[in-house]
């Protein structure tokens, strides 16, 4: 299939890049690598994930974004090998590096991380407070984004923020059937429903403006 495919491209890059000794390639390849393994073998993920941190510690390396991705797909393969303790730790790590190049879509990335963590073990107010607060980055870097195609791609997976947050708040009702928390799971479907809503139909319209844009300059 595809994956086997995209591993075999990556374990032919990868001596390649040891080869020509390009550190940031290299480290790009086994990232690449561990995600491919990371959902049917998230332990071999973890092994490649580790090969790429040791390289990262190298003080002549400087990539800081390309350490922290590394240390958000560690945490994620963490999560999906049963290890939350680490898992948490690798995410807290990342989001210290995502917060020093203030580049808040990282933060948010392993904020998701955490509150997933934080959800399966059951502490739900930690996962609600960190849902929440990556949701409100999110939507504040949305408005920021012009382009709509470029918007689209860069938030295609707020849904999976709004679900997981809704989760949570209907756990949090199930468990005290408090108002607040009812309350709060459907305004966020609702709002997550609304911003669907615009985005599909700014697409349309820009579909359309263009299109008449095109027509218009044939007729010239």
């Amino acid at each position: 299939g595809d994956k086997d495919e995209a591993l075999r491209q990556l374990e032919l890059a990868l001596p390649l890049s040891q080869s020509v000794c390009d550190k940031r390639f290299e480290v790009h390849t086994l990232v690449r690598t561990g995600m491919v393994y990371a959902s049917k073998d998230p332990r071999k993920a973890l092994e490649i994930y580790q090969k790429a941190l040791k390289i990262q510690q190298d003080p002549d390396f400087t990539d800081e974004r390309a350490r922290a991705i590394t240390l958000d797909k560690m945490g994620e393969a963490y999560a999906l090998s049963g290890e939350a303790v680490k898992a948490l730790e690798a995410y807290e790590e990342a989001i210290q590096h995502w917060t020093t190049m203030r580049d808040e879509q990282g933060r948010a990335l392993s904020l998701y991380g955490i509150a997933r963590v934080e959800r399966d073990r059951h502490n739900l107010a930690n996962s609600r407070d960190r849902i929440e607060e990556a949701i409100r980055i999110v939507e504040k870097l949305r408005n920021r984004v012009t382009d709509r195609q470029l918007q689209m791609i860069y938030f295609a997976g707020r849904h999976d923020l709004y679900a997981l947050a809704i989760d949570v708040r209907m756990q949090f009702y199930a468990l005290t059937n408090s108002s607040v928390d009812i309350e709060a799971a459907l305004s966020m479907s609702e709002h997550a429903r609304a911003r669907n809503l615009i985005d599909l139909l700014t697409e349309a319209l820009s579909k359309s403006s263009s299109g008449t844009s095109s027509r218009d300059a044939d007729k010239n």
